[in-house]
């Protein structure tokens, strides 16, 4: 019992903490928080062009694997797979914290 009071203790000054730290966090995103919304269609178009060349550059490598290219639902598979597998360990993760 008397952990349980001692730990009880100890959540204001932790939770003190964890204010400081997040308020010192906030001081370093402010600056990259202020060009992102000085510039948002920039970063937008950007960001844009960075997911589809990605995108488009897997499309390209994936055709020149015969077996995959030949049978997609094989590669359909896959993607499902691999998107459930991250999912339980995003969950997983999240669990632990």
């Amino acid at each position: 019992m008397e952990s349980i009071l001692y730990y009880t203790h100890m959540i204001p000054h932790h939770l003190d903490t964890l204010l400081k730290n997040g308020q010192e966090v906030d001081k370093l995103f402010a600056p990259r928080k202020a060009v992102l919304a000085r510039f948002p269609l920039l970063f937008t178009l950007l960001v844009t062009f960075g997911l589809t060349a990605t995108i488009y550059g897997f499309e390209k490598l994936v055709d020149r694997v015969a077996y995959l290219n030949d049978h997609p639902f094989v590669l359909f598979l896959m993607g499902l797979a691999i998107l459930t597998f991250t999912g339980s360990l995003y969950k997983r993760l999240g669990r632990v914290t």
